[in-house]
């Protein structure tokens, strides 16, 4: 794939940007992660951004300078499970915050090779129940809190929602989902190698899961609970789900196939694919009319299943 597979609206956005390292090569990835990092997108005007620490993870916080409607909403950022920062979601995240006067949280979490599963897994659920508890004193009901995720953030949102339903925690009112990482069996198959999926390919994909799970357990009959979230069988009782993603992004299959499973268990599921969008359309093209409307689409869904809630001055 190259610039002129991506939809004309979308181009400018990844012009110079097409570049992903070959960390499918020993020491690139060592070495990607020790020099560079990912630089945020800026914050919407009229938020404002606080930094707090749950363990020893950060989050960010994106508050509305105007009303807060009570709201909370989760973002769990992507990286392939073995990279990203919180701080990729500072441009979306404030957006939200302002569009639906909720308090956005960013949390980090660690990640692959370093920590292997189940450490983000767990991550994301000792933030959840953290947010639980201090929900008070960021004025957000507790009972009226999304959860988001992007690509792995996605993946682990989703896994969090299996793990939370098992144990009959409280839920995220719906989970909003963008272009997530769900099935590991998807690096293992090698024909999608010489496909060259633009900003995330299948051999990138492959090390991202043998990062996280190991090798062995990467396409492997079973997998440990809460991992992969492909790999649940029963999905019913899950919150409603919206996911965002483009039909040349590496995901698409498995995102279409999931959405597919959740309404046959009864769970509300919205799917809106995105016509020749790549992998990482809401960073580099986060302007373009494609996207807002994709992201106003997000907010109305979030909306919709959040219900009335007084906006406090």
């Amino acid at each position: 794939m190259n610039l002129d597979d991506i939809h004309e609206d979308l181009r400018e956005g990844f012009k110079g940007n097409l570049f992903f390292p070959p960390i499918h090569w020993p020491g690139v990835l060592w070495l990607g992660k020790k020099l560079f990092k990912i630089p945020s997108q800026g914050i919407v005007d009229g938020v404002t951004l606080i930094e707090r620490s749950y363990g020893e993870n950060e989050v960010r916080i994106y508050m509305p300078d105007g009303k807060i409607s009570g709201t909370g909403l989760v973002i769990l950022h992507g990286g392939g499970l073995i990279g990203g920062d919180p701080n990729m979601n500072d441009w979306n995240g404030s957006w939200f915050a302002k569009q639906l006067g909720a308090i956005v949280f960013s949390p980090g979490y660690r990640t692959a090779p370093e920590n292997p599963a189940p450490a983000a897994i767990n991550d994301a659920w000792a933030f959840w129940h953290w947010l639980q508890r201090e929900a008070d004193g960021f004025g957000v009901n507790k009972d009226k809190i999304v959860l988001s995720g992007v690509s792995a953030g996605g993946g682990l949102a989703t896994c969090l929602t299996h793990r939370l339903s098992d144990e009959n925690s409280n839920m995220p009112v719906c989970l909003v989902l963008t272009y997530p990482m769900l099935d590991d069996k998807t690096a293992t198959d090698k024909s999608l190698d010489d496909v060259k999926h633009l900003m995330w390919a299948n051999k990138a994909n492959r090390v991202g899961w043998e990062s996280y799970l190991g090798a062995n357990l990467v396409g492997a009959a079973s997998v440990p609970d809460y991992l992969v979230a492909s790999r649940r069988e029963d999905l019913s009782g899950l919150p409603p789900t919206f996911i965002g993603v483009g039909d040349i992004d590496l995901f698409y299959r498995e995102n279409i196939e999931y959405a597919a499973r959740l309404q046959q268990a009864g769970v509300h599921c919205e799917t809106e694919v995105l016509p020749s969008a790549p992998h990482g359309f809401d960073y580099f093209s986060k302007d373009t009319e494609m996207i807002t409307g994709l992201r106003v689409n997000m907010a109305k869904f979030m909306s919709t299943h959040l219900g009335p809630v007084p906006a406090n001055d």
